[in-house]
């Protein structure tokens, strides 16, 4: 979210470094009012919320060009706010979700709670929602307490602290009152931790409005998305009295990605959630986004896979939307690949197996990129009435799947391959039946779809690879330590992150999945502070000359980089050094005017102290075969 402003955020505003998440609500004829978490850095605790009006009330503009932030703040937490077994971590304190009943205003500020010793945290509890209340958006707000809370020592799923909390009142069938809510949150920790931003959990219990507690029909939280994409929830009651909820795709790219595409992360698609009959989550897109759907590419019926598979056989797209119920009667596992080339070296599998009730996607050949991040995710779903009913949403590299009605899969693919965009259906170990199966062309939302992204050129098969190249072995076989004792054997690691930071974002190709990578920091060895040379079998450069490989580390083009070196006069033709972090960024040289020269792959590490280490992965030469 941005300062509603139309200007950056002036020194003397709620927000002067910056405006973030928050919530809108719509406050009758003054129409819709905007509540945000406000930054100021010169406050010992740095966040609180604030409050935007629109100038809908004097001029009807439903497109809303103009706010007016308040100049002081809605709520902020004071030290020692009590909440729960400690006290609110007043750091903490952000993303407001706003919502009026009966005449009062309700507002839930996410936070954690914490014990102090001063002004030192000396024990985590768990992150909670904070709830305040109000006769008016402009106040006053009056604090009362935690609304619900997890025990992180019991259950740490939930995070040290919940951002984006979001109450929602859950409809039953046909839109009848059920009394009962969900209460969605995003888990946060101060430290890295693996599990950040790709999950979002839920309860559902009942609200007691007097009391401002939540009160959860089950103490464990529930994965709402199986996908690890789907984050941010938030979400209103539309006037006909659906609960919808939105949320934030993330992308699982790079920095080096984000910057060159100019775009990092997208909205994904809202989201209606009911109470079931048996007193489950219902989970399915808003009816309108059925309006998106195009040209009818496929209607099949009462068919069997081989036969659906035949009449799929013209139908492929990057931007479908798939309606399929399919009966798997003896088989144990029914499969749907979306985004399949040809000759399936690229394809991202939605699959059921019936034995561990488990629905899933598998990216592992989502695409042939080693850039990109894939791997295998799931949560159990149940059949209903031995059929698998299945929707999904795929818009370029988005891919939303919803099943039976009860569980969404939020993801992401990025295929190399222009002609990835098939479709194909498998049954393993019997047969199913296909008892419908709907394919649609999917239009855009605004106007006309913006072109796909350019394919990857094929690059040269005629061509051998480096010798342990990605440092799959988990060794340095294929590599000589010339001198020093920061490279060993140590250094090959399948290590996902570095411990205080984010992800390193190696190579994972089918055939390293774990993703093996150089880390120079050795910590075993002198760690910063030790040096060395890392040198590769010579070969002869072939195919195109375009030699490509990750790099990240410490700055140094003069003592930390990785080189071709062309062996016969030892003259450096490219190299490149980190920019002091760890996450790796691919680096490409046109060596074509040296094609057919002998060369080899060099890494220098001779800078000691801070970030005095290089990191490679991934060394693609086109290697002329002899």
């Amino acid at each position: 979210m941005t300062c509603p402003s139309p200007s950056p955020p002036a020194g003397d505003s709620m927000g002067p470094d910056g405006c973030w998440s928050g919530s809108a609500y719509v406050d009758g004829d003054r129409g819709p009012v905007l509540f945000f978490t406000g930054g100021d850095d010169r406050l010992p605790y740095r966040q609180r919320t604030g409050l935007a009006v629109s100038s809908y009330a004097t001029d009807r503009d439903t497109d809303l060009p103009t706010w007016t932030m308040k100049s002081e703040p809605v709520t902020e937490a004071p030290a020692g706010l009590p909440a729960g077994p400690g006290t609110a971590w007043a750091e903490n304190f952000r993303d407001p979700f706003v919502w009026e009943e009966d005449g009062v205003w309700y507002q839930l500020v996410g936070s954690g709670i914490v014990d102090y010793d001063g002004s030192q945290v000396t024990r985590k509890h768990g992150g909670t929602a904070l709830v305040y209340t109000a006769r008016r958006p402009e106040g006053p707000w009056k604090y009362r307490g935690p609304l619900h809370w997890n025990d992180l020592a019991a259950r740490p799923e939930p995070g040290e602290v919940w951002e984006l909390p979001v109450l929602l009142p859950l409809p039953g069938p046909r839109g009848r009152r059920t009394g009962k809510h969900i209460l969605l949150i995003s888990p946060w920790w101060e430290s890295f931790n693996t599990n950040a931003v790709k999950h979002t959990y839920y309860w559902i219990g009942t609200f007691d409005k007097r009391e401002c507690r939540f009160v959860p029909d089950h103490e464990e939280p529930r994965e709402f998305d199986f996908g690890e994409h789907f984050t941010g929830p938030s979400g209103f009651v539309t006037p006909d009295g659906r609960s919808v909820v939105f949320s934030i795709t993330q992308d699982r790219r790079s920095e080096q990605q984000h910057a060159q595409s100019g775009w990092a992360h997208n909205a994904g698609m809202p989201v209606s959630v009911s109470l079931r009959q048996d007193k489950t989550l219902g989970v399915e897109p808003i009816a309108e986004a059925a309006g998106l759907r195009g040209r009818r590419l496929a209607k099949i019926r009462q068919a069997s896979v081989k036969e659906a598979n035949r009449r799929l056989a013209g139908v492929s797209g990057d931007m479908l939307d798939i309606e399929a119920v399919i009966e798997p009667r003896d088989a144990t596992t029914i499969a749907l690949a979306v985004r399949a080339s040809a000759d399936g070296s690229e394809q991202t599998l939605l699959s059921y197996d019936t034995t561990e009730r488990r629905f899933s996607i598998d990216r592992r050949r989502s695409s042939l990129d080693p850039d990109v991040r894939k791997g295998v995710h799931g949560g159990a779903v149940e059949l209903e009435g031995g059929q698998l009913k299945l929707r999904v949403l795929l818009d370029r590299s988005m891919l939303e799947a919803y099943v039976n009605g009860t569980n969404s899969l939020t993801s992401r693919v990025y295929p190399t391959r222009k002609d990835a965009t098939g479709l194909r259906l498998t049954a393993g170990g019997g047969s199913a039946r296909v008892v419908s199966l709907d394919v649609w062309r999917m239009n855009g939302a605004y106007d006309n779809p913006v072109a796909p992204a350019a394919y990857d050129p094929p690059r040269p098969t005629d061509v051998d690879a480096l010798p342990n190249h990605d440092f799959a072995t988990g060794d340095l076989t294929g590599w000589t330590v010339v001198s020093g004792t920061t490279f060993s054997d140590d250094n090959v690691t399948t290590r996902t992150d570095w411990g205080w930071g984010g992800p390193f974002y190696q190579s994972e190709t089918e055939g390293d999945p774990t993703g093996h990578h150089l880390w120079g920091f050795n910590p075993n060895a002198g760690g910063d502070d030790a040096v060395g040379v890392l040198r590769s079998v010579t070969v002869t450069l072939g195919g195109d000359g375009v030699v490509d490989l990750l790099v990240s580390g410490g700055n140094d083009p003069d003592r930390l980089y990785a080189a071709v070196v062309r062996a016969d006069d030892q003259k450096v033709l490219a190299k490149a050094t980190g920019r002091g972090t760890e996450q790796y960024r691919r680096v490409v040289f046109d060596l074509s005017a040296h094609i057919g020269e002998r060369i080899y792959v060099e890494v220098v590490d001779k800078a000691t102290g801070g970030w005095g280490h290089i990191n490679v992965d991934d060394v693609n030469v086109p290697v002329r075969r002899e």
